[in-house]
């Protein structure tokens, strides 16, 4: 029960973090896939370390396209980092706004809801790190956690800087319009399962199929991105 706590402060809490800041800043999705993946990057390289830790789980997550001078796995860094975009936020929030699209486009939470909501997540975060740090006794070098916060705030900066304010944001609360900028179902549903197939497919070769499935993260964040507008 506690861990599961937990996981709902970290991962719950992270999503609604992030959607109540895209929607009262009036950004859209292109802004979301940006911030899911700096908390992709906060997680697995700051709380839980995934990234960087060889002994996590005891199962090799590494060396698969092992990168000695970062002293990440390729496959690894893409694959976990993928979960989080995706998984993690982007679909737990398009779930819940199609479950009331009335309110889609529109914060959820007040100023002191979202601050308390933000303290808690990060509480959540501190005790699921301390944790791990307790039961693996392994802390990422300085080099490491540079890299990674200088990739974090690359990504929040580009969310909110390469996608501004969208002034149409009114249109998408109606179905009608919904409907009319949706594109065909089963045409999305068939490539993105294609795209899907092979970065799995991927998972047991080089370190040049790990590049080739980081290729095609970046081309489904960029048809959703391009979706989204």
């Amino acid at each position: 029960m506690i861990i599961f706590s937990l996981l709902a402060l970290l991962y719950g809490g992270g999503a609604l973090f992030i959607r109540e800041l895209v929607r009262l800043t009036g950004r859209g999705w292109p802004t979301i896939f940006c911030l899911a993946l700096a908390y992709g990057l906060i997680e697995e390289g700051f709380v839980i370390q995934t990234l960087f830790n060889p002994n996590y789980l005891g199962i090799g997550l590494l060396n698969y396209g092992f990168i000695p001078s970062l002293g990440i796995g390729s496959f690894w860094t893409v694959y976990v980092l993928s979960i989080h975009v995706f998984w993690s936020i982007s679909i737990p929030i398009a779930m819940t706004e199609a479950l009331f699209w009335r309110h889609r486009t529109t914060p959820w939470l007040g100023r002191f809801g979202f601050t308390m909501y933000a303290i808690l997540s990060f509480l959540g975060s501190v005790i699921m790190g301390l944790s791990v740090l307790y039961e693996y006794q392994f802390v990422a070098s300085a080099k490491q956690l540079i890299i990674s916060a200088i990739l974090i705030n690359i990504f929040v900066v580009l969310g909110f800087t390469l996608f501004h304010e969208d002034k149409k944001m009114s249109i998408y609360n109606h179905p009608k319009s919904i409907n009319k900028l949706a594109p065909n179902p089963w045409l999305l549903g068939l490539f993105v399962l294609i795209l899907g197939s092979i970065f799995f497919l991927l998972s047991n070769i080089s370190y040049f199929s790990s590049l080739l499935s980081a290729g095609i993260l970046v081309i489904i964040l960029l048809l959703l991105g391009w979706i989204s507008n």
